[in-house]
């Protein structure tokens, strides 16, 4: 049996996370233990100027690799990562269309298919009204 674990950072406006897999169960106190290990270990091997925050730390995977390399965990292999982006409308494929990608497109199309149109989306409704002039 193999345990997934779940890593990252947040912050107020982004996020990061890497999924990890290892034979033995880790608590949240011993995980976070392992992690502050990585965290002075990188710290001491950096040069030059670092802002030293957590994402610095996460962001350019070397706590990732230590996990991996000192403590044996794995990188999750995944069969298929699914994503769409979150921020257009799923009413309406002309919204944010540069951004939105082939998975979006498709969910619009069954929405719209089924009956829904941009007049079912509050916001683009009320962009609609605003922008009739």
């Amino acid at each position: 049996m193999t345990y997934n674990y779940k890593i990252g950072y947040h912050s107020h406006e982004e996020s990061d996370y890497v999924e990890l897999q290892h034979e033995k169960k880790f608590s949240d106190n011993e995980l976070t233990e392992m992690i502050a290990e990585a965290t002075v270990e990188i710290i001491k091997k950096r040069t030059g100027n670092y802002t030293h925050n957590f994402q610095d730390i996460f962001g350019d995977s070397s706590l990732i690799q230590y996990l991996i390399e000192k403590f044996g965990f794995k990188l999750i292999e995944y069969e298929l990562r699914w994503s769409a982006f979150g921020w257009a409308s799923i009413f309406d494929k002309t919204n944010w269309k540069e951004d939105r990608g082939d998975h979006l497109d498709k969910i619009t199309d069954a929405v719209n298919k089924a009956g829904f149109t941009r007049k079912d989306d509050d916001y683009l409704r009320e962009d609609d009204e605003l922008n009739k002039d």
